[in-house]
């Protein structure tokens, strides 16, 4: 990914927003640069690096906080974006060490927040953006209200296409009509209401069934990187 990005932009990137579970990719994009020094194409400069996880799994944002060398294994994870829920990140200590060495950062978003961030992807970049990418667009913004500020082009990374998504779309549909079915007072002929799903409290049982329903063999299609051209006057990459 680091070299697409160098023969797109023709140098490195002011920051990277990278949606991190296990950090292979911030990781090797990281090496990658070194490569690329080493090949005589690039210089000395490397961008910012910026871990995003989210804030009910966040095991590296708590160790790059708190100082440490690796990260401990975050109990009770829980959010949407499944590329998000892991709680022993594989490359810690070297994601850490890139992090720290670029003067960037790691920082958890919220549910809401990357949910709003995917719509707005979705909405005006017209890419098939997923949760991952929203928690991308969400850290970008936090960022900037924090005071960062960039020379050049910051990029964000969405790492899957909302297609992985599929069989969680159809138990929130399913769950969307039951509950409008008990709005309506419709039975369906069995004398009581069904329970109805309410919005994102009920968001991570749905995850989790879904999950399941792909560990028994349900279609999956995963992209490791969705691109889409920007829209007119985009500052986002």
């Amino acid at each position: 990914m680091a070299y697409e990005l160098v023969l797109e932009l023709g140098a490195v990137p002011a920051a990277i927003v990278y949606p991190t579970g296990g950090g292979t990719g911030l990781i090797g994009m990281w090496k990658a640069f070194d490569e690329l020094e080493t090949l005589g194409w690039i210089d000395g400069r490397r961008p910012k690096m910026f871990s995003v996880q989210a804030d009910g799994c966040a095991p590296i944002v708590r160790a790059f906080e708190r100082g440490d060398a690796s990260a401990v294994r975050w109990e009770g994870a829980r959010t949407a974006a499944w590329g998000l829920r892991v709680p022993s990140a594989l490359g810690d200590r070297l994601m850490l060490q890139a992090i720290r060495a670029s003067h960037g950062a790691a920082l958890a978003v919220s549910e809401d927040a990357m949910h709003d961030g995917m719509v707005e992807l979705r909405t005006l970049e017209g890419i098939d953006a997923c949760e991952e990418g929203g928690a991308a667009l969400a850290a970008l913004r936090e960022l900037l209200a924090r005071g960062e500020r960039f020379e050049g082009p910051i990029v964000l990374f969405n790492t899957g296409s909302a297609l992985k998504y599929g069989p969680r779309a159809l138990r929130q549909a399913q769950g969307d009509m039951t509950l409008r079915q008990a709005q309506g007072d419709m039975t369906n002929g069995t004398g009581r209401h069904p329970e109805p799903v309410e919005g994102r409290q009920a968001q991570g049982d749905i995850d989790q069934q879904a999950h399941n329903d792909i560990e028994q063999g349900a279609p999956l299609v995963t992209l490791s990187l969705t691109k889409g051209e920007p829209a007119e006057g985009s500052t986002v990459t």
